[in-house]
């Protein structure tokens, strides 16, 4: 509230807002970062989704441990080791072009590019998504998407008419959180 009033009773008053949309280079900073964060929190909690799904759904207690540590390791790790680990693997020479190269794909340079700070972006949301879709879909009873499709639903049609709407809370949740800190850390 107070950076509002301070905004509005500073310099220009209105005319700060003005200005803002006028610049355009700053409108066009604002679309950008608007539809980054949007699609890194898109992509974030579908990701997010289904490893909760399947870390709630694992049986092995290792299988579960190393799902847990793939999902707290952007957490531990620090912003340099971070940033160096996503240079590595998107880089001219990084492991994302070993991959592509073996299906007969020649090496890109995403380095540097909206589509390298998509996927670091993602690789540090991602956790949040998990831990707020988590404590949702840890309370399903999966025996559902089973009655669903006794009674004849595809698996599909189970997951799209049972599963999707009792994680719907926990996926705008995690949509809003992930939005946020993202807007955030694109400006950053």
């Amino acid at each position: 509230i107070k950076l509002t009033i301070d905004s509005l009773t500073t310099g220009d008053g209105w005319g700060n807002y003005q200005q803002v949309f006028e610049s355009a280079s700053i409108t066009r900073a604002l679309i950008v970062t608007i539809l980054v964060s949007v699609l890194v929190a898109v992509v974030s909690v579908v990701t997010g989704a289904m490893l909760a799904w399947y870390m709630k759904m694992v049986k092995s207690p290792v299988g579960r441990i190393l799902v847990w540590v793939a999902v707290l390791a952007p957490i531990w790790m620090g912003t340099v080791v971070k940033n160096y680990a996503i240079i590595l693997l998107v880089s001219r020479e990084g492991a994302l072009n070993d991959f592509l190269g073996l299906f007969g794909i020649e090496p890109v340079s995403i380095l540097y590019t909206t589509g390298a700070v998509v996927v670091g972006m993602v690789y540090t949301m991602l956790p949040y998504a998990v831990f707020s879709l988590f404590a949702v879909v840890r309370g399903i009873d999966e025996s559902l998407l089973s009655a669903a499709q006794s009674m004849g639903a595809s698996r599909v049609t189970a997951i799209r008419t049972v599963l999707i709407p009792l994680i719907m809370p926990g996926v705008v949740a995690s949509l809003a959180l992930v939005f946020a800190i993202s807007v955030g850390f694109y400006i950053t």
